[in-house]
């Protein structure tokens, strides 16, 4: 007999056929994911990665969900929070937008005028702040005159880090000491270079004139040393961006242990012990909050159903571990990461079988393997199969089990024989329901065009016309 309902393979629930919808135009995989569970996925990629960068949620797919498809798959409240994202994003976009500097109040204004007239006053709560600079408005200073002070914030924090900072004599990479002895390894992966504080101080004019001649990177150090967090590059106007510098540019130097940074997710301000290292694999700046990280990791269990998380860092493909997830998210989402870790090591154990009773939830080992097949849940008593993991086929022995399985087999070949055909090129099989009798192949590496009723190939029915169809076909002339 055959069974119109299919398995989603995120939500694991039975679902009819209709609650599967093909994800986007370009995916070359079957529809195996329920419309619940992708809106659910768009929803968790907006709340971790906070821009509209939607991947696929099916297994190795790397393609990337368009505005359309956000709109036929999610919920309207979900959809809704992605185009006003959208919006957003585009704005941020526009060389002439500027955001209210007032932290209360959330708007933003195109500024047309834009470095003629450089102070902006917010339409929505009266706000003013430079536009060039795009910092609340420098009271009694002119824009040049800011642009002097902040040089001068400039030199501080590069004698900052001359005083404090060493490079890594062979990648450059600057490192603080905290504590510890002089013996030095740089933990730079493609590094590891090992030296001794103390002799590279007699090096540090020659090095200091390949640093100012030369931009160099800052990644992460996660012991000591402790490299500085963060992408340490010198610009053209030679001002140095890093955890020592004034981020927002109107902060005093001697101020910078109580400074603030902003998450890159949540764009909110937050001390800096609010940003931990994410995983020890990780070479970019740390520069997402704790509470974001918390956060990506839940949406990533409730997305995927799986334990395999990736760092929230853009294009940073690092995989948290056990430990990273202990100590980055709240105690609420490490149970539940926790518990789902030992199902999915529970699952892989062969004699390990989940309780057939949907509200059970309960598992075993079942030692006796198929020699007893009856399995007799010891939570409910529910009995089930072990040989073929379902609940127990009453009046039916495994073979006989077997047997009319088979034959269910073979209704839906012959089911599928009948409404489905295969790409003549590619072999996939495919169902018409509805238009005319063109076809295109919708797995993206074959994109194959043919006739549906006699699958002659429609490249040659385009040179040749109607007379390249099968003679046996009612389209051929």
């Amino acid at each position: 007999m055959f069974v119109l309902n299919k398995e989603c393979r995120i939500c694991y629930e039975s679902l009819p056929r209709s609650a599967f919808r093909e994800i986007t135009v370009n995916c070359d995989h079957g529809l195996f994911i329920c419309k619940p569970c992708v809106s659910k996925h768009i929803s968790a990629q907006l709340d971790s990665k906070g821009d509209v960068d939607i991947n696929c949620p099916f297994e190795n797919c790397e393609e990337k969900l368009e505005y359309h498809d956000v709109k036929k798959q999610a919920s309207q409240e979900v959809f809704d929070r992605y185009d006003t994202l959208t919006l957003l994003q585009a704005l941020r976009q526009m060389p002439e937008f500027r955001w209210c500097k007032n932290s209360g109040c959330g708007s933003g204004q195109i500024h047309f005028q834009e470095d003629d007239a450089p102070i902006m006053t917010c339409e929505a709560c009266g706000e003013k702040s430079c536009y060039t600079h795009d910092v609340p408005w420098h009271q009694d200073l002119t824009c040049d005159e800011y642009d002097v002070n902040r040089r001068g914030e400039d030199e501080a924090t590069q004698d900052l880090l001359d005083r404090e900072t060493k490079p890594c004599p062979k990648c450059g990479v600057r490192i603080i000491k905290y504590e510890g002895c002089n013996h030095m390894t740089c933990r730079i992966g493609s590094c590891k270079y090992e030296f001794c504080v103390r002799l590279i101080l007699m090096r540090l004019g020659k090095m200091e004139i390949r640093l100012i001649n030369q931009p160099v990177k800052f990644t992460d150090f996660t012991s000591t040393p402790t490299q500085i967090n963060s992408n340490y590059r010198r610009s053209q106007s030679n001002s140095l961006i890093s955890d020592f510098s004034s981020s927002s540019r109107d902060r005093n130097i001697h101020n910078s242990s109580k400074m603030k940074k902003e998450c890159q997710i949540c764009f909110d301000s937050h001390p800096k012990s609010y940003f931990l290292l994410i995983t020890e694999r990780c070479n970019h700046e740390i520069n997402i909050c704790k509470l974001c990280v918390s956060n990506h990791i839940s949406a990533q269990l409730s997305s995927k159903g799986d334990v395999e998380i990736n760092c929230p860092s853009d294009k940073c493909y690092q995989k948290l571990q056990h430990d990273d997830v202990k100590r980055l998210a709240s105690t609420e989402v490490f149970d539940r990461y926790d518990l789902l870790s030992l199902r999915l090591a529970l699952s892989k154990m062969p004699e390990f079988r989940w309780c057939k009773n949907s509200g059970c939830g309960s598992g075993q080992i079942h030692f006796e393997g198929d020699d007893a097949p009856i399995m007799t849940c010891e939570t409910c008593g529910e009995k089930s199969c072990y040989t073929h993991d379902v609940p127990w086929h009453t009046n039916f022995t495994c073979d006989e089990y077997d047997v009319n399985r088979r034959g269910d087999d073979e209704a839906t070949q012959d089911l599928l024989n009948r409404e489905t055909k295969p790409c003549p090129k590619c072999g996939v099989r495919i169902i018409k329901n509805g238009g005319c009798n063109h076809m295109t192949c919708k797995v993206k590496a074959c994109k194959h065009e043919f006739c549906w009723l006699c699958l002659a190939d429609f490249n040659k029915i385009r040179r040749n016309g109607n007379s390249a169809h099968k003679r046996s076909c009612q389209l051929y002339a």
